[in-house]
């Protein structure tokens, strides 16, 4: 990657690279520890089991006597020997690389190398020996079928032998191909849960997506009712602020009498009020007051009122200036109590 690229990468990148190297240096150090501290084949010291052409087993350690009877009781630990003609071996030159590099490039190699598909073999990588003076590397490619290993491990199972190693003999040494039968297992262990937790998330995500649907059909329903409760609902509102507002004028004129006496007004309407006129009607809602009635010929009712300081603005009813005649609808406005300000 180039400078801009690594500018403008983002977090999953940095922990893929990050990932990547880390993992190259694990293997590194693996390759180290492997060269310099060889592991202990400890199934050589033990019992080796090779199949007979009549199909049973004998069994061979060294400083004892070959045994050919197994015991009935219990499985037998020990190392299955493999038909010679069963696995492929050769030795090859490689250019100076890490170990790592020269196991991944000859195993991209082998289907050139051997006649078979890599996906259908077993395929064992050693280093064999030092570097010589150029820096080439020699290695031993060896390859075994794997169905015919997979048969030969379940029948000794079944035979009561227990593999620790699945070994073939090259003219030089053992090659054990049960750590690569064993990788090949783990793998397809992975894979199996990685395609189960695969199936858990999809199953969740569905799951997700059932529960969002229902409840999008579950809003729109109640949009839907809400849509058509509306003109109602607006009709309630109305008559509610209605309501409150004939509440709120109910109690601001019942404020008003309770601060204003009422005989105070009839009292002053009486005082006021020539002795020719009488009055029909009487409305008073706190602040003004409103009468209605009849005066003989030529009494001026309104000039009367209007000399009486308990009323102020007196003014017919209809607004339409000094009635005419023996009939009278006055209003007018009370004066407040002597301590309580005019409302």
């Amino acid at each position: 990657m180039s400078t801009m690229d690594w500018l403008g990468a983002g977090v999953f990148t940095y922990g893929r690279k990050l990932g990547d190297g880390l993992t190259w240096w694990l293997d590194e150090l693996r390759a180290m520890a492997r060269s310099t501290f060889p592991a202990p084949r400890r199934w050589a010291r033990g019992w080796i089991a090779v199949r007979e052409e009549d199909g049973a087993y004998r069994l061979s350690r060294p400083g004892r006597p070959d045994r050919r009877r197994l015991p009935q009781d219990r499985p037998v630990n020990a190392a299955l020997m493999l038909p010679p003609g069963l696995a492929l071996t050769r030795l090859l030159w490689r250019p100076p690389l890490p170990e790592r590099d020269l196991r991944r490039m000859t195993e991209l190699d082998l289907d050139r190398l051997t006649p078979f598909k890599p996906e259908s073999v077993y395929a064992v990588i050693d280093i064999v020996g030092q570097a010589d003076e150029t820096g080439r590397r020699q290695i031993r490619v060896a390859v075994a079928p794997r169905v015919q290993v997979d048969e030969l491990f379940a029948r000794a199972l079944q035979d009561g032998i227990r593999p620790k190693a699945l070994v073939v003999s090259d003219g030089v040494g053992l090659i054990d191909f049960l750590p690569k039968m064993n990788e090949r297992r783990s793998v397809a262990a992975s894979r199996l849960t990685l395609a189960a937790w695969a199936l858990v998330a999809a199953l969740s995500a569905l799951n997700l997506g059932v529960a969002i649907w229902r409840d999008v059909q579950t809003t729109d329903a109640l949009q839907s009712r809400v849509a058509v409760e509306a003109p109602r609902m607006a009709h309630i509102a109305a008559a509610r602020s209605e309501l409150a507002r004939l509440r709120t004028q109910a109690a601001a004129q019942a404020a008003a009498r309770m601060k204003d006496d009422p005989l105070r007004v009839l009292a002053g309407l009486s005082r006021a009020l020539p002795a020719d006129a009488s009055v029909q009607r009487l409305a008073w809602d706190g602040s003004t007051v409103r009468v209605v009635g009849e005066a003989q010929s030529g009494v001026d009712v309104a000039a009367a009122l209007r000399r009486d300081p308990l009323f102020t603005d007196v003014h017919p009813s209809d607004g339409e200036g000094t009635p005419s005649g023996p009939q009278f609808d006055l209003t007018m406005t009370v004066a407040a109590a002597p301590g309580l300000s005019k409302r």
